[in-house]
């Protein structure tokens, strides 16, 4: 066996280069963008071009292609490659100033548009026409390149920053650390880019002439992915009878189970294409059609439970994503049921359509989650009196705690899908400054906290349960609030379980935990005091803030007085669940102090 030679292998490179000119200048223009991000203080404006030169890779390729597999001419050719480089100038146009921290909306952006080329550069070759296998062959070879591209790039990344830790360990080479940094940059957009291009097929119309195929390819799909795909969808099955029986709304978590038996399915369906119309293979024509008749009740229970959800708390991308993928999922599962023909290029086609179609305009996912979101906050906050006049004011009455979770999350979501900038139109004179203060320096969370502060209100976390709600509750007080006042009290209990009593000294008074009533205070004559749960469930309506495992001390404080005693009493652990509106304790933790008069 001869190893290639030097002259070989730039032979390679330059024809790779040669091939796919723009692409490669995207990945060394990505290169060195990072690596100067790196060393600026200011490194924003390297960071947009870099995000914007890595979507050159897939974009080029595709064009590429596609110009080899049409034989279109230089002028063309050229045209489409203006073409692409306005569309990745105006997609720079729509990245944000500051890009740390990055809103996360432009990081699903960015992965939308890039999962929007990549199975553009599946398809393009074949858009006009082509057969079956060859488009089956031809994505089979780019899916390999990428596995030994990824290994390749893997070895010699570790390879050389092993080598360069050994010129600083073992050499006292003073080798910087923000090197390997480097060394990683260069790796994942040149080097790797290179070894996948240099390994495209070249002859993409004589790809339609091989017939090589995988025997181990059919055994994984046909053994493996086939009866697990069959399990999920009789589960799923099994579910739709459950949800028709107890008039229950499909749980949320459906939309994991349905989007993996989708993918799952569709995997080993495009698996076994090639050998479709072999005599022995006629099952994979019978497989195709029940696997998509079954999934229709799963998809249909996917766009219940997504309904229920927006219709309750709006839309949001994910929201809308999912949405989105229930109806293509329809759509396709139709196309193969019906359809005599069922071309397998059909799926990458529709989805890339649908990638690109949601990204921007009116009708994409961030303007309508945005507008969506906006006008829930605005409804919730002219019901509690806190928008005036287009403007934010402080709250001069009491908001309930579910509505003041609702505005944190809406807060918390905007900034950090949208942006600081999306209160500009409330906050007055652009008051917007303190939040984006503390994107720069806290995160978007600090961002939202201080939007709700300006509101006049005490930022709930999302998971923070109030006692009416459905579910388990576990309420604490935080531990830097375990300061109490004594209140002139002659003696303190510590309680520790809903059970038993515990005898006060000699004054003939108990004191104890009774279900549904809260602390008692009693004596042989009955009770004396009594510390009501009831009040607690509702300062902690009132007064819930923050997390549920570090209260106030206020909040989980109730007092009860008479003629006789003032008993106090600091629940200081509390949890149990809420079942149809009424909450049950299943564990009490208090510290009673008792004053006698």
């Amino acid at each position: 066996m001869k190893l290639p030679s030097v002259h070989y292998l730039t032979g390679e490179a330059l024809a790779s280069f040669r091939r796919v000119p723009l692409a490669m200048t995207g990945a060394l223009v990505a290169a060195i963008c990072g690596i100067i991000a790196t060393e600026v203080d200011d490194e924003a404006p390297f960071v947009r071009v870099m995000v914007t030169a890595q979507l050159a890779l897939p974009l080029f390729f595709a064009l590429a292609v596609a110009a080899e597999s049409n034989r279109w001419g230089r002028s063309l050719r050229a045209a489409l490659n203006v073409v692409g480089v306005v569309g990745l100038v105006a997609y720079h146009s729509t990245l944000p100033d500051l890009m740390d921290p990055v809103d996360l909306g432009v990081v699903t952006r960015f992965l939308q548009v890039n999962v929007g080329l990549h199975l553009l550069a599946a398809f393009v070759p074949f858009a006009r026409g082509g057969s079956h296998n060859g488009f089956w062959q031809y994505n089979r070879a780019l899916f390999l390149r990428f596995l030994t591209a990824l290994l390749y790039s893997a070895v010699v990344y570790l390879g050389l920053a092993l080598a360069l830790l050994a010129l600083d360990r073992l050499l006292g080479l003073p080798i910087p650390d923000r090197s390997y940094l480097w060394l990683l940059i260069v790796t994942a957009f040149v080097f790797n880019t290179w070894v996948f291009l240099g390994g495209v097929p070249r002859d993409i119309a004589g790809l339609e002439s091989v017939t090589d195929y995988p025997r181990a390819l059919k055994v994984f799909a046909q053994y493996i992915l086939i009866p697990l795909v069959a399990i999920y969808l009789a589960i799923l099955t099994i579910y739709l009878f459950k949800v028709i029986a107890t008039a229950v709304w499909p749980s949320g978590w459906i939309g994991w189970m349905v989007s993996s038996v989708a993918v799952v399915g569709i995997l080993a369906l495009l698996l076994v294409w090639p050998v479709a119309n072999r005599t022995e293979n006629r099952w994979v024509a019978t497989y195709t059609r029940w696997f998509f008749i079954f999934m229709i009740p799963g998809i249909l229970m996917l766009l219940l439970a997504v309904y229920k959800r927006i219709d309750q708390y709006g839309v949001t991308e994910n929201r809308y994503f999912l949405a989105v993928l229930s109806l293509w999922l329809a759509a396709v599962a139709v196309y193969f049921i019906v359809s005599q023909k069922r071309r397998i290029k059909v799926i990458p086609m529709t989805l890339c359509a649908v990638a690109f179609a949601t990204s921007f305009g009116p009708w994409g996912a961030y303007t309508v989650s945005r507008n969506s979101q906006t006008a829930r906050l605005e409804r919730l906050m002219e019901a509690n009196g806190i928008l005036v006049d287009g403007a934010i004011a402080k709250a001069t009455a009491e908001v309930p705690v579910d509505d003041r979770r609702e505005i944190s999350a809406i807060s918390l979501y905007l900034v950090r899908y949208h942006g600081g900038k999306t209160f500009d139109r409330w906050l007055e004179g652009g008051g917007i400054e303190p939040a984006d203060s503390a994107v720069s320096h806290g995160g978007d969370e600090d961002a939202a906290r201080s939007i709700v502060s300006a509101m006049g209100l005490e930022y709930v976390e999302s998971w923070a349960h109030a006692p009416g709600r459905e579910g388990h509750f576990n309420y604490a007080i935080d531990d830097g609030a375990r300061v109490f006042e004594l209140e002139g009290a002659d003696y303190m209990v510590r309680l520790a379980s809903t059970k038993g009593a515990c005898d006060i000294g000699a004054t003939g008074l108990v004191v104890a935990w009774e279900d549904s009533v809260g602390v008692v205070l009693r004596d042989s004559t009955g009770t004396v005091a009594v510390a009501s749960v009831d009040s607690l469930f509702a300062q902690i309506e009132r007064g819930l803030a923050g997390s549920e495992y570090a209260m106030p001390a206020g909040v989980m404080r109730v007092s009860a007085e008479n003629e006789r005693v003032r008993l106090t009493v600091y629940f200081t652990m509390l949890n149990g669940i809420t079942r149809g509106g009424t909450p049950t304790v299943n564990y009490v933790k208090a510290d009673c102090f008792v004053a006698l008069k």
